[in-house]
């Protein structure tokens, strides 16, 4: 992520035009993006990568949008660009992002996508350029740090916020920030 901001890439640029798209077999997905995405996988319904020279390189997921909290559901999202991210080994496939999500919405003809950007990281300016408009920003994940150095997120579960509160109780935790 470091060199990739500072542009000091050591590997050579790829065009996504010299590219293949093709779907990403399950299993495939979860390795590359255990491997290269800072969130790890997470299930998706379609699953399309960017092959170079029979290398994946880069992937783009989506599924059918379903709001965490079914009060706030809004039928103005139809798909979640659930996943995204390019290898570590390739950090620079220069218009992927446009070729995936171009033959994704050829293909699959969403009236419209939601995606989120982990601002931890990174700008979404990568978004903005592929189309996307900036809605909203929501609140920032909490991490902390149990005594034996772990660094855990909290995600936005009733069950994760609970097993936060019990190592504070119980003075398991060396810091929190978020």
């Amino acid at each position: 992520i470091l060199k990739a901001a500072l542009h000091l890439s050591d590997s050579e640029k790829i065009y996504a035009r010299k590219c293949v798209i093709k779907e990403v077999l399950a299993s495939e997905y979860k390795k590359f993006c255990d491997m290269h995405h800072t969130q790890l996988s997470r299930p998706a319904e379609i699953r399309l990568g960017l092959y170079y020279n029979g290398v994946l390189v880069q992937l783009m997921s989506f599924s059918k949008y379903k709001a965490i909290n079914k009060r706030k559901v809004n039928a103005k999202y139809d798909y979640e660009l659930v996943r995204g991210c390019e290898s570590f080994n390739h950090s620079s496939v220069v218009g992927g992002v446009s070729k995936l999500l171009n033959y994704f919405i050829k293909t699959y003809d969403p009236n419209s996508i939601i995606c989120y950007s982990d601002l931890n990281f990174f700008n979404g300016i990568g978004y903005e350029k592929a189309g996307f408009v900036l809605d909203s920003i929501t609140s920032p994940d909490k991490f902390y740090v149990t005594n034996d150095h772990k660094l855990t997120r909290i995600k936005r579960s009733a069950k994760k916020y609970k097993e936060y509160m019990e190592a504070k109780k119980k003075k398991k935790l060396l810091c929190c920030f978020g």
